[in-house]
Order: structure tokens, then C-alpha cells, then sequence
């Protein structure tokens, strides 16, 4: 009944089918758009009571507002380079031809590095 959880959405090395990574890799993405989902809807719907307006709390300077627009951006752009890096993990070159495997290692280690400069970015901003 359930074979493929997401119909196929998520069979990112195009097999036919969903594995498991793939499944796993499929709900994290999910979860992360429904988290950034939430926050958007939050800053459009939430009612604010005309007396907190006037608090200074909510007349902070826009240093906020651009920190998470910030946050938005580099979390997408994270897992951008998640889905780069599982696509080129499943995709995984025989060890026999060495020439592409040395690019393969090389385009996941920058793929690597990238991803972490991106979580030091953000732990940054978590500091500020």
C-alpha cells in the first residue's frame, strides 16, 4: 500500500523507486519548508494589539529583520547544496577510473566545505 511514500518525488538516483536516504532526505525537506512556511505566515497573520505597537520592543531597528532575511537565505541556500550533495553521494563513481572518482571527491569535498561555511555563517548570526 505504501511502497513509495512520496510517489517517486524523492528517487533522486531515478531507480524507479524511493529508498530509504531518499525517503529520509524527502521529510527533511518537507519539515525545513514547513518550518520556513511558518515563519512566513506568522509575519503576515499574526495580530499584534494596537498597545504593543507603541512598545519599544516591537520599534526595534530593521538590524532584525534584515538578520533573518539573511537566515532565510543562507538556510535555503544550504539545503540547496544538501540535495547537491546526496544527489552526487547516490551517484557515487566505481573506484576503477580514477580520474573521475579524483573529480567526484573533489566536487563533494567543495560541496562539504561550502555547506560549512554556511552553518558557521549561521551560528554567527545565532550570536548576534
Amino acid at each position: 500500500m505504501f511502497d513509495d511514500l512520496f510517489g517517486g518525488m524523492f528517487d533522486f538516483n531515478g531507480d524507479g523507486h524511493t529508498d530509504l536516504a531518499e525517503e529520509m532526505l524527502g521529510l527533511a525537506i518537507i519539515d525545513d519548508m514547513e518550518k520556513t512556511d511558518r515563519q512566513e505566515s506568522c509575519y503576515t497573520s499574526c495580530i499584534i494589539p494596537d498597545d504593543d505597537l507603541n512598545s519599544e520592543d516591537f520599534l526595534s531597528d530593521d538590524s532584525e529583520d534584515k538578520k533573518e532575511e539573511r537566515r532565510s537565505e543562507i538556510e535555503l541556500e544550504k539545503v540547496d547544496l544538501d540535495l547537491q550533495l546526496v544527489h552526487l553521494m547516490l551517484h557515487e563513481p566505481a573506484e576503477d577510473d580514477e580520474e573521475i572518482r579524483e573529480e567526484w571527491e573533489e566536487k563533494v569535498h567543495e560541496l562539504e566545505d561550502k555547506i560549512s561555511e554556511l552553518e558557521n555563517e549561521l551560528f554567527e548570526l545565532d550570536l548576534m
